[in-house]
């Protein structure tokens, strides 16, 4: 039974999110303690149950009772098994729940669905625009088949959107990932979904946003793509969302953000540009990135460099080493920090 301090790093719900994850993978049985204790409301939340629930039905996982508020909770996996799973985590992220999803489904022995209910653009995780154009690709290569369907979108802090997504592993694992340079600039894209709000809102956001970007040098085209939609009940439906990919012949950049109730569209759009500036210093794909493609290159050897790795990089870190055994080999560049796992921690 591997123990688990769930206050250490950044001491949020990603830890637990990455324990259930590799845990499933590698069959080993992991206790977790002081879950969250570093959030201004510690313990298990609703999303997080729903991923423990997830894990647990994916590996017919013999788990410890637990209930929101639960500071502690054991988890003992059994085989990955293949199957449709439904989740409701009301008004939490979905894409957060897909970062338990989708490591576990590429070690079953066929198909996997995941018919979920939440958030699919909520503050503080990647919006669905982000998951779709910038994540999905990025580890589209590691399956023989990855299928997104977004039914419903659900904004905070109500949440019930609606979403499939339909996996299936390939036979062979992947050639190591190499994420070390991006290499030359392709295009950028704007992406901004709304719903029950006036159309100018989404324009007036990128239009902020572009002209930010211009005023800190950025020369390249940036093309613009609006999701508008008027749904039917505004009571619980209402919100925008926008995120900004940068393509690069080897690499990725791309930040997202939602709206809120009092903040002008002005400001939503030069807060996503200022965070694209800081991004774009990194050497091949943006800090978020980084933190959700690590899982896969600890499981299929690589290299990834990154530039000040966040807290959510290095709390991964630690706990994958708990579970692989290894620790990465890391070496400095220039400015640079390069994490290399040399042979497949699962063969």
């Amino acid at each position: 039974m591997i123990e688990i301090d769930g206050s250490y790093g950044e001491g949020g719900g990603q830890l637990f999110r990455c324990a259930l994850a590799f845990s499933a993978i590698t069959g080993k049985p992991f206790r977790i303690f002081n879950i969250r204790a570093n959030r201004r409301t510690p313990g298990l939340r609703r999303q997080h149950l729903g991923c423990l629930d997830l894990a647990a039905r994916m590996t017919r996982a013999t788990v410890s009772e637990a209930q929101v508020g639960s500071d502690s909770c054991t988890f003992n996996p059994g085989p990955i098994k293949s199957g449709s799973y439904s989740i409701d985590i009301g008004a939490g992220s979905l894409t957060l729940l897909s970062s338990v999803f989708l490591p576990i489904s590429l070690f079953s022995n066929g198909r996997c669905t995941l018919k979920a209910r939440g958030g699919t653009d909520v503050a503080f995780s990647p919006t669905w625009h982000y998951f779709t154009k910038a994540f999905k690709p990025m580890v589209n290569k590691y399956f023989n088949e990855i299928d997104t369907h977004l039914e419903r979108r659900g904004y905070y802090p109500k949440g019930q959107g609606a979403v499939r997504i339909t996996t299936e592993p390939i036979e062979n694992p992947p050639s190591p990932i190499l994420l070390q340079e991006k290499g030359e600039h392709l295009k950028t894209t704007f992406y901004c979904a709304s719903d029950n709000l006036p159309e100018h809102i989404g324009q007036r956001i990128f239009n902020s946003f572009q002209e930010a970007m211009r005023r800190r040098g950025f020369t390249g085209d940036i093309d613009i793509e609006t999701n508008i939609n008027r749904a039917s009940n505004p009571k619980w439906n209402t919100g925008v969302s926008a995120a900004a990919v940068s393509q690069y012949g080897k690499g990725k950049i791309a930040v997202s953000g939602c709206g809120k109730r009092g903040v002008p569209s002005e400001r939503i759009g030069k807060n996503l540009a200022k965070e694209m500036r800081r991004e774009l210093e990194q050497p091949c794909v943006d800090s978020h990135l980084a933190d959700q493609l690590l899982p896969y290159i600890a499981l299929f050897g690589g290299r990834i460099s990154v530039k000040d790795p966040t807290e959510h990089f290095l709390t991964e870190m630690f706990v994958m080493e708990r579970f692989i055994g290894e620790e990465a080999a890391v070496t400095s560049a220039d400015e640079n920090q390069t994490y290399e796992f040399d042979r497949y921690i699962i063969d």
